[in-house]
C-alpha cells in the first residue's frame, strides 16, 4: 500500500486531484453566479457540475499515464520520480492551501445559522401565490366598427363583475382596480400578478346595427390556460343583453365551482333593470361618467332622458340622486345647497320606492345632508345619517362612496379612528378611488401620523390619482418637500398668481410664529376667486387659526388646529350643528369631554 501511495505521488495523481477539486469548486461558483445574473436556465449550473464529475476520473487516468514537460506531454518514466517529487513540493503547498480554504468555506456554509437561509428564501414566501377563489373581470374590448362603444363594453363587463361579486365563495377584485389595465399591452399572467388574483375573465363586445356579439373567456393565470370560453351572437335587445350577462356569469361560476368544489350558480340572478334598449344604453354611458367623475353635466342630461323614457328605471334615479351633490362638488353646476337637498331627496325617494334596497340612493340621501352639516350653520340628525350609511354598506359592502361618506361623517363627529377604518376599507377594496385616498392622507396627517400620510400620498402619485386642489400642502411643508409643495401650490387649481408661495412654505414649516400678515394677504387673494379653493384654503388657513364660513368641519380635528378648538366660534358651531347633542347621547370622542351638564372642552 505504501508503494502504491508513493507511486500516486510520483505520477502527480494526488496533486492533480487536489488542483482539480479546487478548480471545480471555483467553476461551480462562477456557474451559479452566471445563472442568477444572466437569468440562464435553472439547469445550467447542474450541467456544469455533471461535466466536472465526469471529468474527474479522466483527469486521474491522464495524470497516471502522462506528464507535462517543457518538451510537451510525454509518458511518465520511472527514472524521473525523485526529481519530480522534489520539484513539485512548492506546488503541493499551494494546492493543499487551496483545498483547506475550500473545505473551510463548505464547513462554514454547513454550520451557518438558519437565519441566513431564511433571509434568502423570505422574498419567495412574501410573493405567495394568490388564493384559488380570487378573480378579476377586465374591461371587455370594444370591437364595434367605429370603436365608439367603449362605455357599452365597459358596462357589460361591470355588470358581470357585479354578478360575480354576489357569490360568497369568490373574492372579486374591484372595478377600479381591474379597469386600470384597460388598453395596456400586458399578458394575463402579469395582470393577474398585479391584481393578486388566480383567475381572470376577459372578453370583447361587437355592437353593429341590430346585432350583438359578445365573447368571454375564463383564464387560470397560473398557467395561462383557458378554463371556459364562449361566443354569443344575438339580436340587439335589452332582454338579450341581460340574458347574456346571466349566462356568462353562471358559466364562469360553474367552471370555477367544478374546479374548486363549490356549487353557487344559484346565487346568480339577473334582474333586468329595464326593457327599454335606448334607456339601458344611455344608462351604461351615464354610469361610466359617474365612475370616472367626468362630464357630470352630460351624465345629468342622460339620466333625465332615461327616466323620461322609463320612469321605473330605479338605477337611473339612484345615480341622479348621487349626482346632485357631485355636480356641485366637481364644479359642473352651482346649484344652491337647499336645492341640492330638495332634488336629492326627490330622486333618492323615487329610487327607494322602486328598489327599497338601493345602496346608492340611501348613501346619496345621507351624504347631501352631511354636506349641509359641514357648513357653520348646519344642523343634522347624525344618528339617522349614520344608520342610513351603515344600511347602504350592509346592502352593498363594495359601495366605496358610502364608505367614504360614512368616514367623513365619523370625522365630523370627531371619531377619527372609525373614519380611518372606513377610508382604509375603501382603499383596500378600491385602491384607485381618489376621494377615499385623499381623505385618508388628510386624516392621517391631521392625527399627527405624517410619515404614514406621506407614504400614502406617494402611492397616490404612483397611481395617478392626485389632484392639486385636494393636496395636503401643510403635510408637504412639514415633510420638507419644498419642490413638490411649490409646484402644486402654483397650479391653476390653487394659488397661481399669488407671489408669496415661498413665504407660505416657510410659514407652514413654522406654524407657531406670527403669520397674520401672510394670512391676510392669502385671504385677499382668495376673496378675488370666491368658492374655488375651499378644501386647500381650509387646510392652509386652519394652520393660521382661521375658521372660515365655508370650513369643512371634519378638518377641525387636525392636531395643528388646537387654537381653533379653543375658540368660542368652534364651541358655538358644535352646539348649533347638534354635534354636542350627539356626543351627549352616544359618548364624547377621545379628544373632547363634558364640562358640567351642558358644556364641553376639546384638546
Amino acid at each position: 500500500m505504501q508503494n502504491f501511495f508513493q507511486e500516486l505521488r510520483r505520477r502527480n495523481v494526488i496533486r492533480v486531484v487536489g488542483a482539480y477539486l479546487v478548480a471545480a469548486w471555483v467553476l461551480i461558483q462562477i456557474a451559479t453566479a452566471l445563472e442568477e445574473s444572466m437569468q440562464l436556465p435553472n439547469w445550467f449550473d447542474g450541467v456544469v457540475v455533471g461535466l466536472l464529475i465526469v471529468g474527474l476520473p479522466v483527469a486521474v487516468i491522464v495524470s497516471w499515464v502522462f506528464d507535462m514537460t517543457p518538451e510537451g506531454i510525454v509518458r511518465t518514466s520511472v527514472e524521473a520520480g525523485d526529481t519530480k517529487l522534489a520539484a513539485g513540493r512548492k506546488l503541493d503547498h499551494v494546492i493543499i492551501a487551496g483545498v483547506i480554504v475550500v473545505a473551510a468555506i463548505l464547513l462554514w456554509q454547513w454550520l451557518a445559522p438558519s437565519d441566513a437561509i431564511v433571509e434568502e428564501v423570505a422574498p419567495v414566501a412574501q410573493s405567495a401565490a394568490p388564493a384559488a377563489a380570487t378573480i378579476a373581470v377586465l374591461p371587455f374590448a370594444d370591437l364595434s366598427p367605429d370603436g365608439d362603444q367603449a362605455y357599452f363594453s365597459d358596462g357589460i363587463s361591470e355588470e358581470i363583475l357585479n354578478l360575480l361579486a354576489g357569490v360568497s365563495e369568490l373574492n372579486v377584485t374591484s372595478r377600479t382596480s381591474a379597469f386600470q389595465f384597460k388598453g395596456r399591452e400586458l399578458g394575463i399572467p402579469e395582470i393577474a400578478a398585479n391584481l393578486k388574483v388566480r383567475h381572470v375573465v376577459e372578453g370583447s363586445v361587437r355592437k353593429a346595427g341590430n346585432t350583438l356579439r359578445i365573447t368571454a373567456q375564463l383564464i387560470d393565470a397560473e398557467d395561462d390556460r383557458h378554463l371556459w370560453s364562449d361566443t354569443y351572437d344575438r339580436p340587439l335587445t335589452a332582454e338579450n343583453i341581460f340574458a347574456i350577462q346571466d349566462e356568462i356569469a353562471k358559466a364562469v361560476v360553474g367552471a370555477l365551482g367544478d374546479k374548486l368544489g363549490f356549487n353557487a350558480s344559484g346565487d346568480i340572478a339577473v334582474r333586468p333593470a329595464t326593457d327599454n334598449l335606448s334607456a339601458y344604453e344611455q344608462f351604461l354611458q351615464a354610469r361610466s361618467l359617474y365612475q370616472t367623475r367626468t362630464q357630470l353635466d352630460v351624465m345629468e342630461e342622460l339620466l333625465t332622458s332615461i327616466v323620461e323614457e322609463d320612469p321605473n328605471f330605479a338605477q337611473a334615479w339612484e345615480l341622479r340622486a348621487a349626482n346632485q351633490f357631485l355636480m356641485v362638488n366637481y364644479g359642473y353646476r352651482d346649484t344652491p345647497l337647499p336645492e341640492q337637498i330638495r332634488l336629492t331627496n326627490e330622486y333618492a325617494n323615487k329610487a327607494l320606492a322602486l328598489e327599497p334596497n338601493s345602496s346608492i340612493a340611501l348613501a346619496a340621501l345621507a351624504n347631501v345632508h352631511i354636506q349641509s352639516g359641514t357648513q357653520i350653520d348646519g344642523t343634522q340628525d347624525f344618528t339617522e345619517l349614520l344608520a342610513n350609511l351603515s344600511r347602504a354598506i350592509e346592502i352593498d359592502p363594495r359601495n366605496d362612496s358610502a364608505l367614504n361618506w360614512r368616514g367623513s361623517l365619523y370625522l365630523i363627529l370627531g371619531d377619527v379612528e372609525n373614519a380611518l377604518r372606513d377610508y382604509g376599507t375603501c382603499i383596500e377594496m378600491s385602491p384607485l378611488t381618489a376621494p377615499c385616498a385623499e381623505n385618508y392622507v388628510t386624516v392621517l396627517a391631521g392625527a399627527g401620523r405624517d410619515q404614514e400620510a406621506f407614504e400614502h400620498f406617494q402611492k397616490m402619485l404612483d397611481d395617478g390619482i392626485v389632484k392639486a386642489s385636494e393636496t395636503d400642502l401643510p403635510l408637504l411643508a412639514r415633510m420638507g418637500q419644498e419642490t413638490a409643495f411649490k409646484a402644486i401650490a402654483n397650479s391653476e387649481d390653487l394659488f397661481f398668481g399669488w407671489n408669496q408661495i415661498d413665504d407660505l412654505y416657510e410659514a407652514l414649516r413654522h406654524p407657531d410664529d406670527d403669520h397674520s400678515l401672510l394670512r391676510r394677504s392669502l385671504r385677499q387673494f382668495l376673496d378675488t376667486k370666491p368658492g374655488k379653493y375651499p378644501y386647500a384654503a381650509a387646510l392652509v388657513l386652519g394652520n393660521f387659526d382661521e375658521m372660515s364660513e365655508y370650513y369643512v368641519a371634519y378638518m377641525l380635528w387636525n392636531t395643528s388646529f388646537r387654537n381653533i378648538r379653543q375658540s368660542d366660534e368652534f364651541k358655538n358651531y358644535i352646539r348649533r350643528s347638534e354635534i354636542l347633542a350627539y356626543w351627549q347621547q352616544h359618548g364624547f370622542p377621545p379628544q373632547c369631554r363634558a364640562v358640567g351638564a351642558d358644556d364641553f372642552e376639546c384638546d
